[in-house]
């Protein structure tokens, strides 16, 4: 399913359709507002959320990898401007570039130097 054009366009539409309530939520005034824009945020997170892991990970990876990727993509995130290497990061993981390359291999379908530079030409 995660490679299937069909299942990433429905759930792109899907996306889209939450945008368009959400929009629409905005403009409504009563009590109810604050609890609909959190559930419809929070399904809208969700489906997001999903997207990103077929399009962005591979199967079956492990929970401690995940977690190292997510720790890594956040560094990037707070220190691109002053740090440019995959050594930069992973002396703030306390881990080696080498081990932090091996992981991304077995879970990530991008490289970690792919995402030091992807984020810093956007």
């Amino acid at each position: 399913m995660g490679n299937n054009p069909f299942f990433n366009q429905c759930t792109k539409e899907s996306l889209g359709n939450l945008i368009e309530v959400l929009q629409k939520e905005f403009k409504i005034s009563d009590n109810n507002q604050e609890e609909m824009l959190r559930i419809l945020l929070k399904r809208f997170i969700i489906r997001a959320t999903r997207l990103a892991r077929k399009q962005l990970l591979k199967e079956n990876s492990k929970t401690e990898e995940l977690d190292i990727v997510r720790l890594f993509n956040s560094l990037v995130e707070e220190h691109f401007k002053s740090r440019k290497t995959v050594g930069d990061y992973a002396d703030l993981m306390h881990k080696s570039p080498k081990t932090i390359a091996n992981i991304f291999t077995k879970v990530s379908k991008q490289s970690p130097l792919q995402v030091i530079h992807e984020r810093i030409t956007v």
